[in-house]
């Protein structure tokens, strides 16, 4: 039986390149979904003009606008935004009751430095559209901090609601390790995944030790800077890059894996190591934001202490199943804490307020 409650999902007219953000958008929506709720998916194409960025600009922020006005006016009941960055389609549905808009974080204000300088104020004159929402949904306590200290919204208006993963491919089961090689993972593309400072940890770590069975495989493609760091001091390591691929394939790579490095600057969920502890892989990351609200003492932490992170790296090299049995119940005590049902049955009761 169908649930009487209509759920409007408004997405980016594009995927994002944010693994995280995509994973959110297809499990919220498969969760209504499997709960009998009516749920319309609404995006809209993309206008192609002379160039690429043109086009992005007028579809973002002309075109999409005004096709959610015109094509969704008679729709009603809820409409949740599923990415802050698309706050500002306030606008297209401002006689509309229930809006709501999942805001994951303040990245682009927190380092702006380090983002385009017209992308900086569209974000910020689009963030500012939060306050006309009627509830804003974070993935994390910090986010939630943030935009009360930051954009000084009302703590009342803002409700934390965790991701989760797909526990059907995340798991314990059929580890594959097909490798004799040490197989050490890394994840992301931004510069707040610190990705160049992670081969400096794997760099240090093989001199010091004169490791020579190593692998190194990741997520998405090395940037010209990283790739200039492989050539001149892990020129001879196995390089493995991985980019657009399917939760399985993603799934398979973390069981493939002996060791994840995700020393990232700025996060606002830490999916990637929800998935790495359910698949049972050993974590080392650093002790910044939203982390330690989620993870605790289930992940070893390293910063700057390139001694200590040495020694860490080379108890799970030289015993890797021994580690993985100290930390496994913990693993699997944290994992248990978050599903999609449980994130999805959060947002329904928002949604009823």
């Amino acid at each position: 039986m169908t649930n009487s409650l209509i759920i409007n999902l408004i997405f980016p007219y594009k995927w994002s390149n944010s693994y995280s953000m995509f994973v959110y958008w297809e499990n919220i929506s498969n969760s209504y979904k499997k709960l009998w709720y009516n749920v319309n998916i609404i995006s809209c194409p993309k206008i192609r003009l002379i160039n690429n960025r043109l086009s992005d600009l007028f579809t973002r922020y002309i075109y999409y606008p005004i096709y959610l006005s015109i094509i969704w006016i008679n729709k009603g009941w809820v409409f949740h935004i599923i990415d802050h960055s698309y706050a500002y389609l306030w606008m297209s549905i401002f006689y509309k009751k229930n809006k709501i808009v999942t805001c994951h974080d303040l990245m682009p204000l927190i380092y702006p430095k380090y983002v385009w300088r017209i992308a900086h104020m569209l974000f910020y004159m689009n963030i500012k559209c939060l306050s006309s929402y009627k509830h804003i949904i974070t993935d994390s306590e910090n986010t939630k901090k943030d935009l009360i200290n930051i954009l000084k919204l009302k703590p009342e208006k803002i409700t934390t609601i965790p991701l989760a993963y797909n526990k059907e491919s995340y798991n314990s089961n059929n580890i594959n390790k097909n490798s004799d090689k040490f197989t050490i993972l890394l994840i992301g593309s931004s510069f707040y995944k610190n990705i160049k400072f992670a081969l400096e940890w794997i760099s240090e770590f093989i001199q010091k030790y004169k490791i020579s069975n190593i692998r190194i495989i990741k997520i998405h493609k090395f940037n010209k800077d990283e790739q200039s760091f492989i050539n001149k001091n892990l020129n001879w390591v196995e390089i493995i890059e991985k980019f657009r691929i399917s939760n399985e394939e993603v799934a398979s790579i973390y069981k493939q894996s002996d060791l994840l490095i995700f020393p990232s600057l700025y996060e606002w969920f830490w999916l990637p190591i929800l998935e790495a502890l359910a698949c049972w892989v050993n974590v080392i990351t650093t002790r910044n934001w939203s982390l330690e609200e989620v993870w605790w003492d289930a992940c070893i932490y390293v910063w700057t202490e390139i001694d200590k992170l040495c020694k860490y790296i080379h108890q799970i090299y030289d015993d890797e199943l021994w580690i993985r049995n100290i930390l496994s119940k913990k693993w699997k005590l944290q994992c248990e804490k978050f599903n999609w049902e449980t994130t999805a049955n959060l947002t329904l009761k928002i949604y009823e307020i």
